[in-house]
């Protein structure tokens, strides 16, 4: 009996189309948890200049974004889709917006149901589906109010249609492979990067096959999309002489480039860093054994299993490409990169992993003992990327417990009245888009260019610099109530000296002041005095 039920489990065990349904399963329960955070009204400084923009009309809006450094397209999609959602159901506006993030990641669930099933396989739809919803970083960005999921989805698409090209020279695969790697271009910047290395391996491609006249039209699809971009092409590249000389990107470091290696596998861990290292560096090292499994293995050639083994070797390189041009660019012009822009690339490497992981193109079929190794393997990627968003999730109930009692403390105490004081830009920006307060004042601003100052005084009009405390009493006598909000990032010998420089003003002003507690709002920290 036991002997019947231990053959009975590995029967199921190995049994792809039960594997097909968990990780579909599996999928849309990663799909729901992106949906619970939704309703965390939590934000940091990116996501408040994005909802910041959409208020503004749409003549308004590209006038704005022409200052900004990312393309336009994005904007003008959330705009849409927030002002038409928010019009029909009763969701706030960053609510909406992060449901707008979730609707690409949906869609690429639909591919690998549809497209990449049928040319590659229904497991590795699956498995694609399960790792485009539960990968590292996804319960982040999936739901950010940024433009890294629809670049992730526009760039996948644009990977696919240069496989399906590759494999069909089709004027249709070529006009819509155009038409995705332009609107990875108006998307964001990297993405653009991608889809020009994507145009590079299904280049080699014909050139490998000797087929100079789809090479041919693959070039004048090039221009294509080069033509499509032209429109923003003269703003970009103001935007990019604006950025040169100053930009909130740091040098980059030899750490960075160890960050950038791992970012694509990190496991977020609630406990400790080297938790989070050690597990990150196992997760990179049994994905990588896996993906390499399959471009050396030996095998007969066969045209199906030498195009599978150039676009895995091609997907796992584009967002290692895209890594380098961003560290060359800011190595030899000025600091542009950081490794979430590397996000929108992800999708070609997981679709790779999942081509190397479950490729039966092999002359002989695949062995009861693949399979258990493929299901072993793909047991590990589920429990590693479940801690990942297991953690993400409690990361995320926590932030949104701590900003719950800081809008209802702060945020939500503030009258129209009221004027607030801080020495930290992103938290002012934060309170200009949270309340109504029209008089906000900052102190210690560094901006890194004219340009970003044009744009943030567009954007948060209602913002004022001002050069101190030394404003303080005439701030405070011309409204109803003073609210004072310190950075509380440095350390606690610096942040007693700045509150016992804030006693000593008022003390010789005769200001009445109440300190309210130390707060936390996303990734700031900052203390609260009233007066």
């Amino acid at each position: 009996m036991i002997d019947r039920l231990a053959a009975k489990l590995k029967e199921k065990f190995i049994d792809e189309t039960i594997m097909r349904k968990v990780l579909y399963l599996l999928a849309a329960a990663h799909i729901g948890l992106l949906f619970l955070t939704t309703f965390n009204q939590s934000l940091w400084v990116d996501e408040v200049s994005t909802l910041s923009m959409i208020k503004f009309p749409f003549g308004k809006l590209w006038e704005i974004v022409t200052m900004d450094v990312h393309p336009p397209m994005y904007f003008f999609y959330l705009k849409l889709f927030v002002d038409t959602i928010t019009a029909i159901m009763p969701f706030t506006t960053i609510t909406a917006a992060k449901i707008a993030s979730i609707l690409p990641v949906i869609v690429l669930v639909i591919l690998g149901k549809t497209k990449v099933a049928k040319n590659w396989g229904k497991l590795c739809g699956a498995v694609f589906a399960f790792c485009m919803t539960a990968m590292p970083h996804m319960l982040n960005y999936g739901t950010e109010i940024r433009m890294y999921s629809i670049g992730l989805l526009f760039v996948t698409l644009s990977f696919i249609y240069a496989y399906e090209t590759a494999k069909e020279p089709k004027l249709r695969k070529f006009v819509l492979l155009t038409a995705f790697s332009a609107l990875s271009a108006w998307t964001h910047n990297f993405s653009c990067v991608s889809a020009v290395f994507i145009y590079a391996a299904l280049a080699v491609w014909f050139l490998r096959k000797g087929d100079k006249r789809q090479l041919l039209i693959l070039l004048v699809s090039g221009v294509g999309v080069a033509a499509l971009y032209l429109p923003w092409l003269s703003t970009a590249l103001t935007a990019f002489k604006n950025v040169s000389g100053g930009f909130w990107i740091e040098d980059i470091t030899l750490r960075d480039f160890i960050r950038y290696v791992l970012f694509a596998f990190k496991i977020q861990s609630r406990n400790n860093q080297y938790s989070e290292l050690v597990s990150s560096i196992i997760f990179c090292l049994i994905v990588l054994a896996v993906w390499m499994r399959f471009p050396f293995s030996r095998s007969k050639k066969n045209d199906k299993r030498t195009l599978n083994v150039h676009f895995a070797l091609s997907g796992a390189a584009v967002p290692v490409c895209t890594a380098l041009v961003g560290i060359i660019v800011s190595y030899l012009v000025t600091p542009v990169f950081v490794e979430r822009y590397m996000f929108p690339a992800f999708g070609c490497f997981w679709l790779a992993f999942a081509i190397s992981l479950t490729d039966n193109t092999n002359d002989r079929a695949a062995s009861e003992n693949r399979k258990l190794a493929v299901n072993s393997a793909l047991l590990v990627v589920v429990i590693m990327t479940g801690l990942s968003s297991l953690s993400s999730a409690y990361i995320e109930y926590k932030m949104y417990n701590n900003l719950r009692i800081t809008q209802q403390e702060i945020f939500d105490n503030i009258g129209e009245n009221n004027a607030i004081i801080t020495d930290n830009y992103e938290i002012a920006r934060i309170t200009a888009y949270l309340t109504d307060v029209q008089s906000i004042y900052n102190f210690n601003l560094k901006l890194y260019s004219q340009a970003a100052a044009e744009l943030y005084s567009s954007i948060y009009p209602n913002i004022k610099n001002i050069s101190g405390l030394s404003m303080l009493k005439a701030v405070q006598e011309n409204h109803s109530r003073t609210w004072i909000l310190f950075d509380s990032l440095n350390n606690d010998a610096d942040e007693l000296a700045r509150y016992d420089e804030l006693a000593r003003y008022c003390g010789y002003h005769g200001i009445k002041y109440k300190y309210m507690g130390k707060y936390n709002y996303e990734k700031y920290t900052f203390f609260a005095v009233t007066m």
